[in-house]
C-alpha cells in the first residue's frame, strides 16, 4: 500500500544535526518510545534510521499511518547533499510512496516546515 511521504524539518541550529539529538529529544524529553520520524536526513547527507516504517510515527497528527522523513536544520536551509539524499530516497521507493508533501501542508501552527519550495515539491512528486 502506498503511502504519503510528509517531510519535515528539525527546525534546530546547525551544531545539533543528529539523527541521535532528535531521538535524545523525543525518547528522554517527551517520554515516547522512539524518535517520531521513520527516516532522518542529517546535514552531511547521510540517510539514518528512525522509528521502524511498521510502526506508526510520531510527526504529523492525525497522519501518523504515513511515512514521517525530517530534514535536519532550519526550515528551508538544508545542504545539497541533504537534498540528494532526498531525492535519490524518492527515487529509490517511489513504489511505496502515493505523494509527497511537507509538514506544514497538515499543521497551520507550522508554517514553515520543511521549507521546501513550491518547485522542490512539484520535482520530487514528479519522481514517482
Amino acid at each position: 500500500m502506498k503511502k504519503i511521504l510528509i517531510i519535515h524539518c528539525s527546525d534546530s541550529p546547525h551544531d545539533h544535526h543528529g539523527v541521535d539529538v532528535i531521538r535524545d529529544w523525543h525518547v528522554r524529553e517527551r517520554g515516547w518510545s522512539d524518535i517520531g520520524y521513520h527516516w532522518v536526513i542529517e546535514r552531511s547527507g547521510d540517510l539514518k534510521t528512525g522509528r521502524p516504517e511498521s510502526e506508526k510515527g510520531a510527526h504529523t497528527l492525525g497522519h501518523n499511518d504515513e511515512i514521517g522523513l525530517c530534514l535536519c536544520g532550519l526550515s528551508g536551509e538544508f545542504e545539497n547533499d541533504q537534498l540528494k539524499t532526498l531525492e535519490t530516497f524518492v527515487l529509490s521507493r517511489h513504489t511505496n510512496i502515493s505523494e509527497i508533501r511537507q509538514h506544514s501542508d497538515f499543521e497551520p501552527k507550522k508554517p514553515h516546515c520543511a521549507g521546501l519550495t513550491d518547485s522542490q515539491i512539484k520535482y520530487l512528486n514528479s519522481l514517482l
